[in-house]
């Protein structure tokens, strides 16, 4: 995936190896194994495309965002999101592990390539 200059640091696979796991990688999209234990914290990082993020168990996670603001998020098993490209940290302050798969989707546009 490219990375705009000054960036590359913010990638979730460098800066969160421990709990950012790729497990495919193509031109078309980059899929984030992400596994976060009960009190885990991920540090700040950059989604530079919009990403769909799929919950794989229940969590309940803190989100806290460069301007100082934070959200905090329930999830359920099987909830699916839609996310355009942000700049977070994560705290997981539920009982169990969070565990997500993150797509990131490459193609700037939302159109489809003619077969």
């Amino acid at each position: 995936m490219s990375t705009p200059a000054g960036r590359a640091t913010l990638d979730p696979i460098i800066v969160a190896a421990a709990s950012h796991t790729c497990i495919l990688d193509n031109d078309q999209v980059r899929v984030i194994d992400v596994r976060v234990p009960p009190g885990g914290k991920v540090p700040m990082h950059s989604h530079d495309t919009c990403y769909l993020v799929y919950a794989l168990t229940p969590a309940k996670i803190r989100f806290s965002f460069p301007d100082g603001t934070s959200k905090i998020v329930d999830a359920n098993v099987g909830d699916v999101a839609w996310r355009d490209p942000e700049t977070h940290s994560a705290e997981n302050v539920g009982t169990e592990e969070y565990h997500v798969l993150n797509l990131e989707f490459k193609q700037a546009s939302g159109k489809q390539k003619a077969a």
